[in-house]
């Protein structure tokens, strides 16, 4: 029983912790001539997230497009932008259980009594969105959504942050 209990738990747990990503794309783009980037920074200039996370995803987005061979250059094919928006989500979970004992208010014994234990819990589900801009033109080419949970106390925000940014630039058409 136990087994099956800590089984259910762990696929609760990584379950929770996983990364859904969309992206979209106009086919009609040759994203082969894409070389160059640069940010588009007074779009992320107003974002209302820190600038140590700021920093983390812009960092995260450079090394991610220099894996494909897209380079930041102050003359760039594409305008990258990116927004984040998180919603804290208050979750109640609970189990009914058997109660057996006596109960003086109930007339002697009561087997079988249900009650129902509640727990609440919060966590924070944040959305990343990544704009890729043709420069030229100003048209959005493509854009990758990631959704996921984020543990505001968790110690290495730098590993998760690229993880996130990693798995949504992973949809780029390239």
């Amino acid at each position: 029983m136990k087994f099956i209990l800590y089984s259910f738990l762990s696929i609760i747990i990584f379950s929770c912790n996983s990364i859904r990503v969309f992206s979209d794309y106009d086919k009609n783009v040759d994203f082969a001539n894409y070389k160059n980037f640069s940010f588009y920074e007074s779009g992320i200039d107003q974002l209302s997230i820190s600038d140590l996370d700021k920093n983390r995803i812009i960092n995260s987005i450079k090394s991610n497009l220099d894996s494909l061979g897209i380079k930041e250059n102050i003359n760039s094919d594409i305008l990258v932008n990116f927004n984040v928006d998180a919603t804290k989500q208050i979750i109640v979970s609970g189990h009914p259980y058997l109660n057996y004992g006596y109960r003086p208010y109930f007339w002697g014994y009561n087997y079988g009594y249900k009650s129902f234990h509640s727990f609440t819990s919060s966590r924070v589900k944040g959305e990343l969105i990544i704009d890729f801009i043709d420069a030229k033109t100003k048209r959005l080419v493509w854009q990758g959504i990631g959704h996921g949970y984020i543990d505001i106390y968790m110690k290495n925000r730098d590993e998760q942050i690229n993880n996130f940014v990693k798995q949504i630039i992973d949809k780029y058409p390239n």
